[in-house]
Order: structure tokens, then C-alpha cells, then sequence
């Protein structure tokens, strides 16, 4: 991680990693001076430990331990962290004082003393040993005077963490030392057990890219070891007016496997809540941004910062979700439609860092804010993450003929949409002339065959076509195909035997939309999309122009 001043005096670079064999966390600092010499700076570590999940009544103190001065944070109740430097710089002393101090947030803490008042100073004057049970920030400064002729010097911070404020003592006295013994040690340890972990990952081709290895590694960072549990996200959301952010979450019951994607209720839901081209007074929860379509979690949701901006202590406006994006196209993949355009859209959504946040701004950001990018919400949030891997998982599948949504539960699947469904269906019901449906076979062959192929045409049996089956983890046998332009599709099913089922002799036809203007993607996304005609003019005309525009006609153009 690299900062660099805004007026382009000074940079600051951090490699941060922590110690596999103890709960410490380490900062490899370099501080270097782009004009003059160390001499002519000062250098300072500010922090604001939350012991216990929250920055409130904490005892903070400075702390010298077999002979190393730190800053220590102890909890209410337990769970302590110390920090301390070491290997190439120390803390600066003055007077006979050790410039460390332990302040109250907004009151004494190191913000007031260097940035405080009318005119701040930028100075450290105040040096306070303790301060008890509060919201508690620390401040030290690094002794420069040893390197003040040179214009660069690296150094090892250190904090480690512990049930005691003693245990987080000992875990950082024993890091400096062991990184003073060998400096590269620990961090070829840590890069390598990551690496070890990345070669065992399904990076399914390579199909996400870096952002799919971000997003693998930023739930796997946020695992419990002992149950497994992951936690929600390890961020900070709107810095320290809002400590905790507990909102809830659901996933539109298709890709959970409790309807199917085709049911009355779920399609008609959708058609209102998924139009861009409407508002949130007409219900509609999609908004179409520069790169991609995105929702809002629920009409008018107050999480999230106000218009102005500010952060968010409880009362603002609802901003998007990159998750329900990636939750639409799950939906989207169940209906037999590509997903790789949300893939995309989640990309376009993440930081610079490859972080998923769980807010992105919407059409109508406060000043100085770009639509699609993340607020000052939780960053990254493991939900988001985890849809990403998910998406990436379904769009390999789309392109390699694997059927079944991955992250849905088989057994809640087969107890309630996959349960009792007739011998033949089609994952958009009725399918719809020139677009992709999944047709699925439960019928009485399935169950035993080995291999199944499905035997179909249209309209009477024209164009008849062989496509092999699939077999699926409930048992059912799926193929996709085009549906052709007619009135309806015709199917019967033959095992790897030679073993018929023609539905007794009547064949399992299935009724097809034929409307006269459908597109290859419904709805519109931002992208390339395939325009079909079978309106009054196809069958007698010799050339025909489409002549299209968006949003009220803008930008009119024809295309043959």
C-alpha cells in the first residue's frame, strides 16, 4: 500500500501481512522524503483499536515490556492489542518523556493534538500515559533524528493481539524479535501458505481474473478457523460515526432452490421490480448506471448515506447493492440466459483494490461522487465477494454445457422445485422464438438411463435435431437449445438403449412464443444484444431497416 503526499514531498509504503504462528499483524514501513532529507519531517502512527467489536470503553496505555515501550488497548471486559516498532527506527523521546499518548476520540486523542483547534499545529505536544474507559485513539512519534541526513529508512511495525492485555504484550516483544533474527522470514511464511492455499483453488480457467482470486482470498482472511464461520465483512463502514452495521439480507427463492424460475409469482414480480425504465413509486427497484444494472434492496430503504453525502448514523437514503445484482443474474442463469454480463457488472462495481463494497452510488450521487462506484459503506463485504465467485462458477458452467446453479442447496431443490414436476419443462415456460431455453427431462426413463437424448423439432416436426442430455444432481436430464421461430416445440426423449419415450405416442409439444419483436437479452442490459422481426412485414419484404433509439428517442439510429 502506497501514499503518497499531495504536494509531492513525501511517499509511504506499507507491505502488511500477519504472522502464521502468532496473532500479529505486521507493517513492513518504508518512509521516504521525494525533497530533502528525514531531517526535515515528522513521522507519526495513529490509531483507534475496537476491542470487542466496538470502539467503546476501552482502556488505553503505554506500556514498557522486557524493555520495549508500547502503545496497549484493553477491552471492557478482554482482548487486548499492543503496538510497537522496532528494526530501524524508535519512538522519539523528549525530555526524559517518550512521545506516546492515550487519548479520548474528539477530546484529547492524537486528531486534537495534531490537526485540533483554529490553527493546527501538526505537532505532538501532549504525551498522556493513560486513559481509561473510553473511545480510545493513540498517538506516537517516530524518532527521525538517527536518520535525518538520509532521505529514506524502513522499519517494522507490529501489533499483536491477545485475550490479555500481557498475552498482546509478549505476541509483539516476540514478532520484533523474531523479525529482527531473520526480516524475511515471517512474510515468505505467510505468501507462501497463501500461494499453497491459491494452487488448490477451481479458478475455473482463469475466468474471473485477479478480481475472482481478491474476492476468494478477502472470505477465506475473514474465516473463523475453528467453526468456519465467515463473518459479514471485515471493514469499517462510515469511519466512526457508525461502529456496527447489522442490515438483513435475502436471496429473489429461485436460487435457493424453493420455486422454480418460471413461476407465475416470481416472473410477475420480477417484471416490475427489474424495469430499469421505471421508479421506485411505480416499484421498481432496478437502476441502470453506466456500467451495468444494479438494485435497490427494497422501495425507498433508508440504509445508507443522506443526499448530502455524509455518513450514515441511522437515517439516510437507500443506495444499490452490487449483491442483488449478482443475485439477478443467478436468476437470469435459471431462466437459461447468460450470466457473464453481470460477472462484468461486478468488476465495473469493486474498488481499486478489487474490493466488493456493499453499496455502490446511484444515478444520483452527492458531489464529487461517480454512479457505480462504492460509498463509504462495508468494504468489502463477504456476501458480495462470495456472489462473485458464484457468478464466475455459473458463467464456466454456461460455456462448458453444465447445468445446475452452483451454490444451491440439492436437497432444498429437490424437496420444493424440484419436486413433483412434470415429465417435461423448459426453464422459460412458455420459450420464446430465437432465444436459449433449458429443457428438462424428469420423465420415466430418467431414473436409470445412463444417457438420454433429446429428439426434437418444431411446429409439426420440422428441422428435427439431436442434442445429447445432461444428467443433474435431482435426477433430471437437461439440453439447451434455440428455440426456432414457430408456434411450439416438439420433443420425445431416448435412453442408451434405444429405449422410447414419446409420452405414449403423443410426444411432449410444447407451446413457444412467437412475438413478432423479442431480443436475444430480456430485459436490456448495457451491451450487445440481437434484435428479432416476425411482424407484418417479414414474410413479403426484401430488405428491412430497423430504426431504433433509447430513452424517448435519443440518439436515433438504422441499421440494416
Amino acid at each position: 500500500m502506497t501514499n503518497t503526499g499531495s504536494n509531492g514531498k513525501w511517499r509511504i509504503t506499507k507491505t502488511i501481512y500477519t504472522d502464521p504462528n502468532r496473532p500479529v499483524v505486521d507493517e513492513k514501513v518504508t518512509f521516504t522524503a521525494l525533497s530533502g532529507t528525514l531531517g526535515g519531517y515528522t513521522l507519526y502512527e495513529l490509531s483507534n483499536p475496537s476491542q470487542e467489536n466496538n470502539g467503546n470503553n476501552d482502556t488505553g496505555q503505554t506500556v514498557t515490556f522486557n524493555g520495549r515501550q508500547m502503545l496497549v488497548d484493553t477491552g471492557a471486559t478482554s482482548n487486548a492489542s499492543a503496538l510497537a516498532v522496532g528494526n530501524g527506527i524508535g519512538w522519539l523521546t523528549q525530555g526524559g518523556t517518550t512521545m506516546l499518548s492515550s487519548g479520548f476520540v474528539g477530546t484529547n486523542d492524537g486528531w486534537q493534538d495534531l490537526l485540533g483547534g483554529t490553527s493546527p499545529d501538526h505537532t505532538m505536544t501532549n504525551a498522556y500515559s493513560s486513559a481509561t474507559n473510553g473511545n480510545i485513539a493513540q498517538l506516537g512519534q517516530f524518532d527521525l533524528s538517527p536518520v535525518a541526513s538520509q532521505t529514506s529508512v524502513s522499519f517494522d511495525l507490529a501489533i499483536g493481539m491477545g485475550a490479555t492485555a500481557s498475552a498482546a504484550e509478549s505476541s509483539v516483544d516476540g514478532e520484533l524479535t523474531t523479525l529482527a533474527g531473520n526480516e524475511t522470514g515471517v512474510l515468505t511464511s505467510y505468501v507462501n501458505q497463501w500461494s499453497s492455499w491459491l494452487a488448490g483453488l477451481d479458478t475455473y480457467g482463469g475466468l474471473g481474473g485477479e478480481q475472482f482470486l481478491v474476492s476468494a482470498m478477502g472470505l477465506k482472511a475473514s474465516q473463523d478457523p475453528i467453526s468456519g464461520a465467515i463473518v459479514a465483512g471485515i471493514g469499517h463502514p462510515w469511519g466512526d460515526s457508525f461502529s456496527t452495521a447489522d442490515p438483513s439480507y435475502s436471496q429473489q427463492l429461485v436460487d435457493l432452490g424453493i420455486l422454480p424460475a418460471n413461476d407465475p409469482r416470481v416472473a410477475n414480480t420480477i417484471a416490475v421490480t427489474a424495469n430499469p425504465n421505471t421508479n421506485e413509486n411505480a416499484g421498481s427497484l432496478a437502476e441502470l448506471l453506466p456500467n451495468g444494472l444494479d438494485f435497490f434492496r427494497y422501495n425507498h430503504d433508508g440504509y445508507g448515506e443522506p443526499a448530502s453525502g455524509a455518513n450514515w448514523t441511522g437515517v439516510g437514503v437507500g443506495r444499490l447493492w452490487p449483491i442483488l445484482d449478482g443475485e439477478y443474474g443467478q436468476y437470469q442463469y435459471s431462466l437459461g440466459r447468460k450470466v457473464a454480463p453481470y460477472v462484468t457488472d461486478l468488476q465495473h462495481y469493486a474498488s481499486p483494490a478489487g474490493l466488493l463494497s456493499e453499496q455502490v452510488w446511484d444515478n444520483a450521487p452527492p458531489a464529487g461522487n461517480t454512479p457505480g462506484t462504492p460509498t463509504l459503506s462495508m468494504s468489502a463485504l463477504n456476501w458480495s465477494l462470495s456472489m462473485y465467485i458464484q457468478l464466475v462458477a455459473a458463467s464456466f458452467d454456461q460455456q462448458h454445457g453444465i447445468a445446475g446453479l452452483p451454490g444451491t442447496a440439492t436437497a432444498v431443490f429437490n424437496h420444493y422445485a424440484g419436486a413433483a414436476k412434470p415429465a417435461v419443462t423448459t426453464s422459460v415456460s412458455p420459450p420464446v422464438a430465437g432465444q436459449p431455453a433449458i429443457v428438462r427431462y424428469a420423465g420415466s426413463l430418467a431414473a436409470s438411463a445412463t444417457a438420454i437424448t433429446l429428439h426434437w423439432g418444431h411446429d409439426g416436426w420440422q428441422n428435427v435435431t439431436d442434442t445429447p442430455m445432461v444428467k443433474q444432481a435431482d435426477g433430471s436430464w437437461t439440453a439447451t437449445v434455440t428455440v426456432p421461430a414457430g408456434t411450439g416445440l416438439n420433443t420425445a426423449f431416448q435412453n442408451q438403449a434405444g429405449t422410447w419415450d414419446n409420452n405414449g405416442g403423443a410426444d411432449y409439444n410444447l407451446a413457444a412464443v412467437n412475438s413478432p419483436v423479442s431480443a436475444s437479452t430480456t430485459p436490456l442490459t448495457t451491451g450487445a444484444t440481437t434484435i428479432r422481426y416476425a411482424g407484418s412485414l417479414a414474410a413479403t419484404a426484401t430488405a428491412i431497416t430497423l430504426h431504433w433509439g433509447h430513452d424517448g428517442w435519443q440518439g436515433v439510429t438504422d441499421t440494416r
